[in-house]
């Protein structure tokens, strides 16, 4: 039946509008209209006439197109990891020394990873480096930890006495440290986590105030190490 309203089968144009006598009244999608279309598919419109979007595969995700025209699908470039590697070496000898690295402030959060096969005699230590690139000696450090055993706490110390003093002997030794960067003065620098296959231990670090009230961002790591360093490894990341 036309929609012409004087019994004529000619179609006049309409818009469906359901507010216009005799036009139609609204347009139906509820499972009612039917279009040349697949399931999945996306109606747009060109400007002057209705366009079809195939559905895309899986995974795909839609975009505006290079010329700001038409809605397309597109496959997503794999996620990029937010870490940053700023150093990592094999060593060997009496300790591991990532040197300072000024492109460590930028970074929110550092990562410090070690590995070490130890020989003898020497408790390990674990030291960092402020923005001006100076190796921190003073008593910038206070530790509370649980090794060999029992539980242990320094304070004021020139380091991080990982093992409570504690000389390891002949021990697979794994460090893995995150230092929350740029704290202000007074509040916790990080968390530090340490096994042995011999001892085990866990703990956390906390560094005072390096200067006028506010805790230098980290730009490195050394770990003064026992006597001998055997297939030393470690990684040093930012986020």
């Amino acid at each position: 039946m036309g929609f012409s309203g004087g019994g004529s089968n000619v179609l006049k144009p309409h818009t469906h509008d359901g507010t216009v006598v005799q036009d139609g009244g609204s347009l139906n999608m509820d499972n009612v209209t039917q279009a040349s279309l697949t399931a999945g598919d996306i109606v747009y419109s060109d400007g002057s006439h209705l366009q079809r979007l195939a559905i895309g595969t899986p995974a795909q995700q839609i975009q505006v197109n290079a010329g700001a025209t038409a809605p397309e699908y597109f496959t997503p470039a794999a996620g990029a990891s937010t870490w940053t590697i700023i150093d990592e070496q094999t060593v060997a000898g009496t300790s591991i020394d990532t040197g300072s690295h000024a492109a460590a402030d930028s970074y929110n959060m550092l990562y410090f990873s070690c590995a070490f096969d130890a020989d003898v005699t020497n408790a390990p230590e674990i030291q960092w480096y402020d923005t001006a690139g100076n190796l921190m000696t003073g008593a910038y450090y206070q530790v509370c930890g649980f090794y060999n055993n029992a539980l242990f706490q320094q304070i004021n110390t020139s380091s991080a006495l990982l093992t409570n003093s504690i000389a390891i002997t002949a021990e697979t030794v794994n460090i893995q440290m995150w230092i929350f960067n740029k704290k202000i003065g007074g509040n916790a620098c990080g968390t530090y986590n340490i096994a042995t296959r011999a001892n085990g231990g866990t703990g956390s670090i906390y560094n005072k105030d390096f200067s006028g009230g506010t805790a230098a961002a980290i730009r490195g790591f050394k770990l003064i190490a026992p006597a001998t360093i055997d297939n030393a490894f470690y990684v040093f990341m930012g986020a």
